[in-house]
């Protein structure tokens, strides 16, 4: 597929979903856009028609939650690229060929101190990032928002809360590979038998310099992004196609009034 990018080969593809310019895809090439769309395409197919399995990873996946792009589009191209019998149910399978997993990031605030990390300008100090910059990239966080929005396209979710993977010492990865993709495992350690030394890509940037924001304030933020989560509940607690690995905690703040939150990154803003 041309030229690899380590722990972002998928992300070419979402570039040119989403019509941005980026990994030497011009959004504006209709052509090159087609040739992106040809080259991953046929990948997945050559692997599905291998009887191989397709695991398919990228946060940009994120954009389909970005209010000036359309999401829409960016799932209906996803499923273009997919082997065409993928989506189609089987007696070997409950959710079918195909599945989506989306991490959910508990404590909500880690998943909000690690996005300042990512995006923050020079030694921006996070209360400055949450009031000024937050509200543009909210987005992101948005998983329940995104397991909502697959859900309604009749896709199959597997929802990781890998906070309970982590508090069990266990690699979120491991907990896909082997509660979802069925490779074989111990399943008390969520270990994979016979597994190859593989590369681990760690997305992630440690220093705390500019956290000028006590527990406090960070339980505070915390709070207020779980009451936003609730917006989701009723909906994902009734939805057929939902798997939750596992379900406890997702929701355990929701409770009368939780349909009321506004989106949470305006709130913040105000505090």
């Amino acid at each position: 597929m041309g030229q690899q990018h380590g722990a972002k080969d998928f992300a070419p593809l979402l570039v040119a979903m989403r019509n941005a310019t980026k990994f030497g895809v011009d959004g504006d090439d209709v052509a090159k856009r087609a040739a992106v769309y040809e080259a991953y395409g046929t990948a997945f197919r050559d692997a599905w028609e291998r009887n191989r399995s397709v695991v398919f990873g990228a946060e940009a996946i994120n954009y389909t939650m970005k209010e000036d792009i359309d999401g829409d589009a960016i799932v209906q191209d996803l499923m273009g690229v997919s082997p065409r019998d993928a989506a189609v149910k089987s007696t070997e399978s409950p959710r079918g060929k195909i599945a989506v997993m989306v991490a959910h990031r508990l404590p909500r605030v880690e998943h909000l101190v690690s996005l300042w990390h990512q995006l923050r300008r020079g030694s921006q100090p996070l209360s400055d990032f949450v009031v000024l910059d937050l509200i543009n990239y909210g987005f992101m966080m948005n998983s329940l928002g995104l397991t909502a929005k697959f859900l309604e396209k009749g896709l199959p979710v597997v929802l990781i809360n890998t906070e309970d993977a982590t508090r069990r010492g266990l690699l979120a990865t491991n907990v896909v590979a082997c509660d979802v993709l069925g490779v074989p495992c111990n399943n008390a350690t969520k270990t994979i038998r016979a597994a190859p030394d593989l590369a681990i890509f760690a997305n992630k940037r440690a220093n705390n310099e500019g956290m000028d924001l006590d527990r406090r304030w960070l339980g505070g933020i915390d709070d207020i992004l779980n009451k936003f989560d609730c917006r989701f509940w009723h909906l994902l607690l009734t939805a057929e196609l939902l798997e939750v690995l596992p379900l406890r905690r997702i929701f355990d703040s929701c409770g009368k009034g939780a349909q009321d939150v506004l989106f949470p990154f305006q709130a913040l803003s105000r505090k």
